[in-house]
């Protein structure tokens, strides 16, 4: 199951050059106001609201509280979700992966495709190209397969593309996508 929900490429002649590297979350949420808003926003209208409500910071990128209001500012209902646990040691105030964090995730995997099934993309923070020294990255989740009843991966819209003709969904297998998903997760619903 695939949503036909069509690809904004991060590198469009309507971003500054010196964005383009940098607006992979702007981009998810220009195919998510193309497709789920009757407000028709073009990237620099998306860009000067984020930053006007100061959802960029240089050291950690876009704030996906910022992201989720500007999402709902233009009608689409949303918000965001963590899937992370951790076990924090208090003597030593220091803090490791808690073991309900593999719980979690397969809660939120769970939940995507839900999401999915009725008909709602998820914006979810990976690393770029899935790659364990990848930075921080954005894409959009538009659908999944199934194996024998098991979700066996997803499909998503990536912007990190140079031609928007492209315009293809990219499956990845759900071992690869948990291994590099950041466990943030924008969910929107009607």
């Amino acid at each position: 199951m695939i949503l036909p929900i069509k690809i904004y490429s991060q590198y469009s002649p309507e971003i500054p050059l010196e964005w383009q590297p940098r607006v992979c979350s702007l981009s998810v949420i220009k195919m998510i106001l193309d497709s789920y808003s009757e407000d028709k926003l073009s990237f620099q209208d998306i860009f000067t609201e984020v930053t006007a409500i100061g959802g960029y910071d240089e050291k950690y990128g876009w704030n996906h509280e910022a992201l989720v209001r500007v999402l709902r500012n233009h009608g689409v209902n949303a918000y965001r979700q963590e899937f992370k646990s951790r076990k924090i040691d208090l003597e030593n105030k220091t803090e490791q992966i808690s073991d309900y964090e593999k719980e979690l995730i397969n809660f939120g995997v769970k939940k995507i495709v839900k999401s999915l099934e009725k008909g709602f993309p998820v914006l979810v923070s990976v690393l770029r190209h899935f790659k364990e020294q990848g930075t921080m990255h954005s894409v959009l989740v538009v659908g999944f397969e199934k194996a024998d009843e098991n979700v066996s991966g997803l499909y998503f819209n990536d912007s990190d593309i140079k031609n928007e003709q492209e315009n293809r969904q990219i499956f990845i297998g759900l071992d690869d996508f948990i291994e590099a998903w950041r466990q943030l997760a924008i969910f929107i619903e009607k």
